[in-house]
């Protein structure tokens, strides 16, 4: 990619791992409650979000309506791109840890375990299946 090296690849993957730790780390110290508050929290901005549309239509809404729902707007956009940040690297890191797991089982499979070989047999089609998909 022109313009793009590795030392810009480097500091965005550390900028996106860091970003990642502090959410496991909020995630990880929220009660079931807080998390419920959460969610409570998202319907509610959602229905607001949707009356606020709704006004928008009808040409109804009011100057301080339309600077909240700008600013909702703003908002929900960086966190949906943080989230998908996020979400890149867990997957990233699930693929890693299922290549290392079936690699891990390949190699007992060659060295005689029978469990390992039949969860080798069972992982064997799949890993060249995602092969093929990252060459295409």
């Amino acid at each position: 990619m022109e313009g793009f090296d590795d030392k810009e690849q480097k500091k965005l993957s550390k900028s996106l791992a860091a970003k990642l730790k502090l959410v496991r780390e909020h995630m990880a110290t929220l009660t079931p409650e807080k998390r419920a508050q959460i969610m409570e929290a998202i319907a509610q901005l959602e229905e607001q979000m949707s009356v606020l549309k709704e006004k928008q239509k009808l040409g109804t809404i009011t100057e301080q309506e339309q600077k909240l729902m700008d600013n909702t707007v703003e908002k929900l956009i960086e966190v949906v791109s943080s989230m998908k940040d996020m979400q890149l690297l867990l997957y990233n890191a699930m693929e890693k840890k299922a290549i290392a797991y079936y690699h891990e089982m390949k190699k007992k499979a060659e060295a005689g375990d029978e469990k390992a070989k039949k969860i080798y047999k069972e992982l064997k089609p799949l890993y060249q299946k995602m092969l093929k998909g990252i060459d295409n």
